[in-house]
């Protein structure tokens, strides 16, 4: 600053300051040379503004910014999962809704099937509660609640609608399964 304004340019910019109490604040200021009759500086003149508020309100607005834009991220990958979510039940749904309408099962398979078919349905129920919710969460009215399920079951599903739906793209898939026992908490 003190270069610019001695070699007789204007200079013009932003720094932090402090008042006379000691209480530092941000600045924005033009300082200009007034000459003499012989081309001397003679003296020099300074319009300054305090804008220690606009550091602030930009300040608060960069960190705004950062939360919309990971907002903005999260609730893509939030979207994304629940595409992947809904989707992998209702192919499940579909798939094997093909296969029965084809009339190439037994009475077995019609069994095992339409049992497929309905957990999926559920899953994808599941999923809707989820989304629900997590808008509860959002608006602080969610209860937990805890719930025993069989995961063995829960992993056969799985298995199966996986393989069905991937049996065009791998040509074994192996399922291997050990029970543990349950323990009480």
């Amino acid at each position: 600053m003190w270069d610019t304004v001695l070699s007789g340019k204007n200079w013009h910019g932003e720094f932090h300051n402090k008042r006379k109490d000691g209480t530092p604040y941000w600045e924005s200021a033009i300082i200009a040379p007034i000459f003499d009759e012989k081309n001397q500086i003679k003296q020099l003149v300074a319009i300054k503004e305090d804008i220690t508020n606009i550091k602030q309100m930009v300040k608060d607005l960069e960190i705004a910014k950062e939360k919309a834009e990971e907002s903005d991220r999260l609730k893509t990958v939030f979207l994304a999962n629940m595409s992947h979510e809904i989707r992998t039940p209702l192919n499940g749904i579909l798939g094997f809704s093909n296969i029965i309408c084809s009339g190439m099962c037994d009475a077995g398979q019609l069994e095992k099937y339409g049992r497929i078919i309905e957990n999926s349905g559920q899953r994808l129920m599941t999923v809707i509660d989820d989304i629900i919710d997590i808008s509860m969460i959002q608006s602080n009215q969610l209860k937990i609640e805890r719930e025993d399920f069989n995961l063995n079951e829960l992993l056969e599903e799985v298995f199966v609608v996986y393989k069905n739906q991937k049996a065009s793209q791998l040509s074994r898939i192996d399922f291997k399964m050990e029970t543990c026992l349950k323990t009480e908490n």
